[in-house]
């Protein structure tokens, strides 16, 4: 369905999904700002992922207090939960396109495109990120014309350019050479060197297909090392075992799973790659100090009307 507001196009989807690399996404809307003068989107945050895409004029992110300038050609993920606020320039105002989508973890026993996994995993990988520059006008531009025509075939159309929209935007944050570069990459002067945050970013690219049931010997292989090189370059980046590094990211998307769906615990734990949900609570317990049911009091309620 369209929806036109002020200039402003948006068209709400309700079953335009993908299966790809161990989790389903949904295509819950995509909206088009045209570059008018003066235009904000006053603070507000959703329990999904949207993608923006600054196709011209500059502008700035507002996100928990800190401000972040963009411009053309940036690409800006926020993630479940993120509070943020948009407003563009006064001098060259802002154009912008925008998905917003769900990413949920399925079974990956039906799905091993580990490349497309790896993507994936690397856009869901941070709640709040601005890539480096590309060009995925294209890919927008179809994606509204067939919402807005709705020819026979429009849906695999769709779909067709929502993959190839995730594979240019999961590239580009799996890239060392992304120009925002989260405070997580950050701890300690030893990380400083492009060398080294590119070797962080490997690993955890590779993690984010945390679902399947990587080894540490798989994980060596991928980066070219012995597991003797590996268990050192764990230590050295995370201060942790392979194992350990494995359970917190497990915990971590089941945190993200427990708050923006409904999703039974037991569910969660299988689809996080846990032995079993005792497991699952003892692990998540000694990261955030609380149990997953406790936790679940706090899921986000969607807002009506969100794009």
């Amino acid at each position: 369905m369209l929806y036109r507001s002020d200039m402003k196009y948006t068209f709400d989807f309700s079953d335009v999904n993908l299966k790809a690399g161990g989790y389903l996404v949904t295509l819950n809307s995509a909206s088009h700002e045209p570059p008018r003068h003066p235009w904000n989107i006053p603070l507000h945050d959703h329990n999904s992922y949207e993608i923006h895409f600054i196709s011209s004029g500059t502008g700035s992110f507002n996100v928990s207090g800190s401000e972040h300038e963009v411009c053309a050609g940036d690409v800006v993920i926020t993630g479940p939960g993120v509070l943020h606020a948009q407003t563009s320039g006064l001098d060259d105002p802002m154009e912008e396109y925008c998905v917003n989508v769900s990413i949920t973890p399925i079974k990956r026993g039906k799905h091993k495109n580990e490349d497309i996994s790896g993507l994936l995993g690397a856009i869901v990988s941070q709640p709040f990120r601005i890539c480096g520059k590309t060009d995925a006008e294209t890919e927008f531009a179809i994606l509204l014309s067939e919402a807005t025509v709705l020819a026979p075939g429009w849906r695999e159309r769709i779909t067709s350019m929502m993959m190839s929209l995730l594979i240019r935007v999961g590239r580009l944050t799996a890239d060392v050479t992304e120009r925002y570069v989260p405070d997580s990459y950050r701890s300690g002067d030893e990380y400083h060197t492009s060398h080294e945050i590119n070797r962080r970013r490997q690993i955890d690219m590779h993690l984010r297909g945390f679902l399947s049931d990587i080894s540490e010997a798989e994980l060596a292989g991928m980066l070219f090392v012995s597991r003797r090189q590996l268990s050192r370059i764990m230590r050295e980046c995370y201060s942790m075992t392979f194992t350990e590094k494995v359970n917190d990211l497990r915990a971590e998307y089941a945190k993200n799973l427990l708050v923006t769906t409904d999703m039974t615990v037991a569910e969660i734990s299988d689809a996080c790659g846990f032995s079993s949900v005792q497991y699952f609570y003892k692990v998540f317990a000694r990261k955030y100090g609380t149990s997953p049911g406790k936790l679940r009091g706090k899921k986000l309620i969607p807002k009506p009307g969100e794009r």
